[in-house]
């Protein structure tokens, strides 16, 4: 999972050292969410870029897959909220910016 996700947040797809570093930083926070939802990776996965999508299509807001999920694992760790509530909250805020 995390290497499709570096792969979709990658603007430069044959830059190896940038999808590796990109792809410990997503196992990183799959991990930590994971841990803290008892969702599978793919799950989260499939949420977060969902949400990212229709952020991103539907409203142009241009913000890097990665980033999207960092804020919402430090989200998550300092609210007693689920996953798909944080990522939900989080777009909406960003698209109403």
């Amino acid at each position: 999972m995390e290497h499709m996700l570096a792969l979709i947040d990658s603007p430069d797809k044959g830059d190896r050292d940038a999808i590796r570093i990109a792809e410990t930083r997503f196992r990183y926070n799959l991990d930590l969410i994971q841990e803290r939802t008892g969702y599978s990776k793919e799950k989260i996965g499939d949420m977060t870029v969902a949400v990212w999508v229709k952020m991103r299509d539907d409203y142009g807001k241009k913000v890097g897959l990665l980033e999207f999920m960092e804020s919402a694992r430090r989200s998550l760790i300092t609210t007693n909220t689920k996953y798909e509530e944080v990522i939900a909250f989080m777009a909406t805020y960003i698209i109403s910016q």
